[in-house]
């Protein structure tokens, strides 16, 4: 009897209509490639590269025909990879560095407690971990090589700290070799500039004191400031660049301009005899001789100025 009802249940079952499903959904239509650009250019400024790269992976397989998705796809793959490599190395360095702060003081526990054999075993452990990272800083070194040149001589130093490497130092020492010929063209380039703002301040003064010459008509003073001012000023802007034949250019034109501004000075042409002196501290800012000369005339100047305001006054009042 029990074997028929279930036997009854059964047949009841299978002779009962079927159920229908209801027809799935329809799915929303795929934003426009535009739109798809925006979200993924949104996604990396965000610093999400992960979810921009994904959501551009599916939009070359919706839109298979989009070059530019396909292009974006690739230039943010190529942003993201250099990018998280370098992020994985200053991870390294610092897992490194910290390595290298511990065990020193896991050794002074243990010099403290030499029977505490747990200690010992960190120690053992914290060794072996470093010197694991060896070769993976001497890695990194070539890596950043030619991209983050302070992070590559950052892991080579840490790889030759744990221990010696051919490969490492070599690499290193190049890399310092390129750093300081950079910094030396730096330099050069600084005081390059130095030099071309030097230069055109002596020539405004030099200007200025063939100005003054001309209106008091000093023939000599106005031809030797000419001088200069051409064919000395015109060397010295062609020796920019060589030190030793440049300094020998500037003593020349200074001991020059200092003898002008001394004539100058004695025949009571003040005046373009400070701007001879001027010329002189723009050439060379540490002859004190020229600093000198300048503020002893431009007291005389201040003192004939006060004279010839009283004299005015005087003037005025008869």
């Amino acid at each position: 009897m029990r074997w028929a009802i279930i036997f009854f249940s059964f047949a009841l079952a299978a002779c009962s209509p079927l159920r229908k499903t209801a027809p799935p959904a329809p799915q929303p239509p795929a934003p426009p490639p535009t739109e798809l650009l925006a979200q993924a250019e949104a996604l990396e400024k965000s610093g999400n590269f992960g979810g921009a790269i994904t959501l551009l992976s599916d939009a070359t397989q919706q839109y298979p025909d989009e070059t530019g998705l396909e292009q974006a796809l690739s230039r943010l793959r190529n942003t993201w990879e250099p990018r998280r490599r370098e992020l994985e190395d200053r991870l390294l360095i610092i897992r490194v560095e910290s390595l290298s702060k511990e065990i020193p003081l896991q050794e002074q526990l243990f010099t403290g407690d030499p029977a505490d054999r747990l200690i010992k075993d960190q120690i053992e452990h914290s060794q072996r971990r470093l010197e694991r990272t060896a070769e993976l800083l001497t890695r990194c070194g070539e890596r950043q090589s030619t991209r983050r040149v302070s992070l590559a001589r950052r892991c080579l130093s840490l790889s030759l700290g744990i221990r010696e490497d051919a490969k490492a130092r070599g690499l290193l020492s190049k890399l310092n070799s390129k750093r300081k010929t950079q910094r030396a063209r730096k330099s050069q380039r600084q005081q390059l500039k130095r030099s071309e703002a030097q230069q055109a301040l002596a020539a405004s003064h030099l200007q200025r004191a063939r100005e003054l010459a001309k209106e008091t008509e000093n023939q000599a003073a106005l031809g030797e400031i000419d001088a200069i001012a051409t064919t000395g000023m015109a060397a010295l802007a062609a020796a920019s660049g060589a030190g030793e034949e440049r300094e020998k250019i500037i003593l020349q034109i200074t001991d020059k301009l200092l003898m002008v501004g001394d004539n100058l000075y004695r025949t009571g042409q003040i005046e373009p005899a400070i701007a001879c002196w001027q010329a002189v501290l723009a050439l060379d800012p540490t002859l004190e001789q020229a600093g000198q000369k300048m503020v002893r005339a431009q007291r005389v100047m201040e003192n004939l100025n006060a004279l010839r305001k009283q004299h005015g006054d005087a003037q005025s009042d008869r």
